[in-house]
């Protein structure tokens, strides 16, 4: 060997360069920036987030609305028998920027000794603000909702928890609750966000530059509350999946993590518990009602069908909303929902459909799936084949060709008449949605004309396209809404034979309980003494998968 040189064994030269490697990815100094980069297989991989030239870019936001102050935000949430959902919505309006343009949609399955979730929120931000009714009030009700700051944005559907069919139907019927909203998030009943969280969505959105942007994740604990998690914007990603055994059913694994993000990273995966988009996604990829019990299935379902209808997932690259992952003193009761095999069954059956899977009693790409599925079908604007290459889930093999981790291209598609949900003219896409929502409707028998205030509420036990709404004067001084499930065609014309023949059976109707109502008596479009609706009998419904006479209970 050489004079002047001193000899390095073999292994602490490997262990120099990782160390190397380590201080490239983390700086050794807060404020100083690293490279982006995701965790996969076991370490920090690097990946560029500007080498986009020469490939092909999203459709971008057709209009600036994000950027306005006054841009609509309806926040969906579904809650079983959860004591933090007051705290919740408190959160969601004393964080926001502008809480007077967010609006929730809670869809509440209680017992009847539940704490009702807008009456605890009232009764927190009342105390907090020391708050007293303007006005004597009429009933214990009243004079919690009297004075209580934006408790009109807020739309309740109150379910009893033993008609409770698991979190997949509980969102479709919090989807029954979107108005005319422009953005829709949807979140778990136990979240905290940081200040300003609705302004920092939108921005955020904006940065995915596409029309069909949406934000997903696994969100954070509520620990990791206004930090920079290691000093390194450290964020969770959603991105590998696996399968249950035994149902074979596609599910998220945990989430890795990114870090040193510049902007939303494209991913190929999508989270329940934290979504934010424009609500026309929600339009044309609802929930699907026909899958009671499911569980395992939810996420991976409803992603491929907006995937396929031009929809684009991204991980945030800044955490601001974060969630509950304790259960605190409930988890001693029984707090969740009854499970039921024959359901849970025909519902891992359908999706066994939707997504080619071979096992499936009704294989895709048949006159079968297409007519089972219905608008719940996978969209065309992407083939199943082209999800398959971009995710590397082999649906219709029952296999996982590999993790999709890294920085994914944004694949193309064709923009077409489906797609003009944003116009000029506001009104007539409004009114388009609701001739598309009224096809759908169960109960020809229920449709009445509406009946609007000057701000366009339904008013006083209006009855509108098939949904009970109490205004000022109903039973909780609020604009809710008794959801009926959709059904097919048979149902409709037995429903309007009913109503022709209602001279010569309207006894026969009451004595088989069509609409049974509480003792008391019916006072400014609400019952008093009792529950508003309590059923709705089966043979007025479509075969609705099953799911019982009681489809949804108001409370």
């Amino acid at each position: 060997m050489p004079r002047g040189r001193t000899a390095v064994p073999y292994s602490y030269g490997m262990l120099l360069l990782l160390l190397l490697g380590v201080m490239e990815l983390v700086p050794a100094e807060p404020g100083k920036w690293g490279k982006s980069a995701v965790f996969v297989k076991g370490q920090w991989t690097p990946f560029d987030e500007n080498d986009e030239a020469g490939v092909p870019q999203p459709y971008p936001p057709r209009t600036d609305s994000w950027m306005q102050n006054d841009t609509s935000i309806m926040v969906s949430i579904s809650s079983f028998r959860d004591y933090r959902c007051p705290k919740t919505l408190y959160n969601l309006f004393t964080k926001a920027t502008n809480p007077n343009r967010v609006f929730a949609g809670v869809v509440q399955q209680n017992s009847h000794d539940d704490a009702d979730c807008l009456y605890g929120y009232c009764e927190m931000i009342k105390e907090e603000r020391g708050l007293e009714p303007k006005t004597p009030a009429t009933g214990p009700a009243a004079k919690v909702l009297e004075n209580c700051p934006h408790a009109d944005q807020v739309r309740m559907l109150r379910v009893s928890s033993e008609d409770a069919k698991g979190p997949t139907y509980g969102r479709y019927l919090g989807s029954k609750l979107l108005g005319s909203e422009e953005f829709c998030m949807q979140i778990d009943a136990h979240m905290d966000f940081e200040d300003d969280w609705d302004k920092q969505l939108l921005d955020m959105w904006g940065l995915t530059n596409n029309e069909y942007g949406v934000l997903t994740t696994y969100v954070p604990n509520f620990d990791q509350l206004h930090l920079n998690l290691n000093n390194r914007y450290e964020v969770p990603q959603i991105c590998k999946v696996l399968y249950t055994k035994p149902e074979n059913m596609v599910r998220n694994e945990q989430a890795t993590n990114c870090i040193w993000l510049s902007k939303p990273k494209l991913t190929a995966s999508w989270a329940a518990g934290f979504s934010f988009n424009k609500c026309h996604a929600d339009l044309k990829a609802p929930y699907d009602p026909h899958l009671p019990s499911l569980f395992d299935g939810e996420e991976y379902s409803k992603y491929a069908r907006m995937w396929t209808r031009g929809y684009d997932t991204y991980t945030p690259h800044r955490s601001i909303v974060y969630h509950d992952y304790t259960h605190g003193p409930q988890t001693k009761r029984a707090n969740a929902w009854s499970r039921k095999h024959r359901e849970l069954k025909r519902s891992h059956d359908r999706l066994r459909t939707l997504l080619g899977d071979p096992d499936a009693h009704i294989k895709r790409d048949t006159p079968e799936a297409k007519e089972m599925l219905g608008r719940w079908d996978l969209g065309e604007k992407r083939s199943l084949n082209q999800l398959i290459a971009f995710t590397g889930v082999d649906t219709r093999n029952s296999k996982i060709d590999f993790d999709n981790c890294g920085k994914l291209q944004w694949v193309p598609f064709e923009e077409g008449e489906d797609d003009d949900w944003y116009v000029e003219d506001r009104r007539e896409a409004q009114a388009k949605a609701k001739r598309i929502s009224d096809k759908t409707r169960a109960l020809a028998g229920m449709r009445g004309k509406r009946v609007s205030d000057k701000k366009g509420r339904g008013s006083k036990g209006s009855i509108t396209g098939g949904q009970a709404r109490h205004g000022a004067g109903g039973v909780h001084g609020l604009d809710e809404r008794l959801a009926i499930p959709e059904g097919g065609g048979a149902v409709f014309i037995l429903a309007i034979c009913l109503i022709a023949f209602a001279a010569v059976v309207c006894a026969c109707i009451y004595t088989g309980r069509v609409l049974r109502f509480p003792e008391g008596k019916l006072e400014k479009g609400g019952w008093e003494g009792g529950r508003a609706w309590e059923g709705v009998d089966a043979g007025l419904l479509a075969d609705f998968g099953g799911l019982g006479s009681k489809v949804v209970k108001m409370i």
